[in-house]
């Protein structure tokens, strides 16, 4: 696995700079590579609940990078769609990961509940994020 491609970098890095944001906090990051025609590399970790939101020091963040020959596309505020190579999201609060957790059961359902073949799994990586 090459280190230096973690999802460990643009929006995590930029989320830490925010004024409000003051501590660094450690996520342990799992990774996994999905594999098919195309491989995905998908990264996700969280501190869990930490009793309240962002300042309680809650953070959950997941990934999701093309590693080879993945048509990806997105968005970012209503901008026009445009081709993509990874996504990084950081949620800061203990109703955002019950909620993100809630989002991703109803994406999984509605889009195959029986979707598992290919998953290999990889080392985890610790993240500091504030």
């Amino acid at each position: 696995m090459d280190e230096s491609r973690l999802p460990t970098s643009s929006l995590i890095n930029k989320f830490c700079k925010e004024p409000a944001m003051t501590k660094l906090i450690t996520l342990t990051v799992k990774n996994t590579l999905i594999t098919s025609a195309n491989i995905l590399h998908v990264s996700a970790g969280t501190t869990g609940h930490r009793g309240g939101d962002s300042g309680h020091g809650g953070r959950t963040m997941f990934a999701i990078r093309n590693d080879a020959s993945t048509d990806m596309r997105g968005s970012l505020n209503g901008q026009p769609m445009k081709s993509i190579d990874s996504v990084e999201l950081v949620f800061g609060g203990d109703t955002e990961l019950t909620t993100l957790c809630q989002a991703l059961r109803w994406i999984l359902n509605e889009l195959d509940p029986e979707m598992t073949a290919g998953i290999q799994h990889m080392p985890d990586s610790a993240v500091l994020v504030q």
